[in-house]
């Protein structure tokens, strides 16, 4: 398991046979997954070239994922809203158009902060590193598990030292690894209602971390250097915002002694309307600088209509990072045909074999 899960957050993926052509066929013809040598070794753009571009497809596909989330596509208008649930949404709605409370905002685990701070130093030193990880002893234990995996034991004797597993696995294998244990929690919440809310948005969340990563690794940035880690960070975070909307909503919902569980119209509603406004203000308010949070806010735009085209790389790549994760997910879920998924990618350059560690998300991972 865990090998499996430090396959997603580097990057890497098992060998396969050599992939054969990208895209090479009509739209109908399904994109098959590429090995990690095989990925590396071609031009992303290559494989979309072969593909028509469907921008109706490309207009539905992250709706689609909210379908996902809540296990129906039925859509209802604010007035439309049954007594209940109008009250509900306009309390709601006037606290996030106030703006909420910073201190009622989702905390950064303070471990994360100190650690990505450390990682961000380049005069940080490997001591100071370990010392903040035996501080969370939850994290130095899956910091042993990895470096006691075969991808990185080499030896027959266990690793059982924090400062010999962290000279293994290195500082960059390490970024992604403590984050996205310690974001896990805050993202991946209890199914209090819409049983695979949590987990699906997890595994989005997951992807288009790994999505980000990859086309910052691949240059996507459009003459703009980009971090991978950044990217990485911005994909794992840009839905943080629909995690507080839902515990606004459900907290809202229990108050009003609601008789029935609410249906998903509420939540929808509000998370289409301030779902990434609100995220890009929770990561401005922990402190990690104005790229990321820009480029989060700039998905309400995208939203709204703007083109992506109109906004810096930046904000395109976390788009792009987006589409890719949520094309995973809808082929996963056997949602989409592959030439609907591929036609709405090829809008943007994209193919689902540029990113072979997505094929790898398991449900909930």
């Amino acid at each position: 398991m865990w090998k499996r899960l430090l396959d997603w957050l580097l990057g890497r993926r098992p060998a396969a046979p050599a992939r054969p052509a990208p895209v090479a066929r009509p739209a109908a013809a399904r994109p098959a997954p590429a090995p990690a040598a095989a990925a590396a070794a071609e031009p992303p753009a290559a494989g979309p070239a072969f593909v028509e571009a469907n921008p109706e497809a490309e207009r539905r596909l992250l709706p689609a994922f909210d379908t996902l989330l809540f296990g129906s596509d039925e859509r209802l208008p604010a007035e439309a809203l049954n007594p209940v649930e109008r009250q509900v949404y306009a309390q709601v709605e006037a606290q996030l158009k106030a703006g909420l409370a910073p201190d009622s905002l989702p905390k950064l685990p303070m471990t994360v902060g100190l650690l990505l701070r450390e990682l961000q130093d380049p005069l940080g030193s490997q001591r100071r590193i370990e010392d903040l990880v035996r501080r969370d002893p939850a994290l130095a234990g899956d910091v042993l598990r990895i470096a006691n995996s075969p991808a990185y034991r080499t030896g027959e004797q266990p690793i059982s030292s924090i400062e010999s597993a962290l000279r293994l696995i290195g500082q960059e294998a390490l970024k992604s690894i403590v984050t996205a244990v310690l974001m896990r929690p805050m993202i991946q919440i209890r199914p209090i209602y819409f049983l695979m809310f949590g987990s699906l948005l997890w595994d989005q969340a997951m992807g288009s971390a790994l999505a980000a990563r990859r086309l910052a690794q691949a240059g996507a940035g459009e003459g703009e250097a980009i971090d991978p880690f950044v990217a990485y960070f911005a994909g794992l975070t840009h839905s943080v915002g629909r995690i507080a909307i839902f515990h606004l909503v459900a907290d809202t919902f229990a108050a009003c002694g609601a008789p029935l569980p609410p249906r998903p119209h509420v939540f929808r509603l509000l998370m289409e309307q301030y779902g990434s406004i609100l995220s890009a203000t929770i990561v401005r308010h922990w402190g990690v600088g104005m790229q990321v949070p820009v480029a989060i806010h700039d998905q309400s735009r995208i939203a709204k209509g703007e083109s992506p085209a109109a906004l810096m790389p930046f904000s395109r790549l976390l788009y792009r990072a987006r589409l890719l994760a949520v094309a995973s997910l809808l082929r996963r879920e056997a949602q989409w045909e592959e030439e609907h998924l591929a036609g709405a990618l090829a809008v943007h350059g994209l193919a689902l074999w540029q990113c072979p560690e997505l094929t790898g998300l398991a449900r909930g991972s």
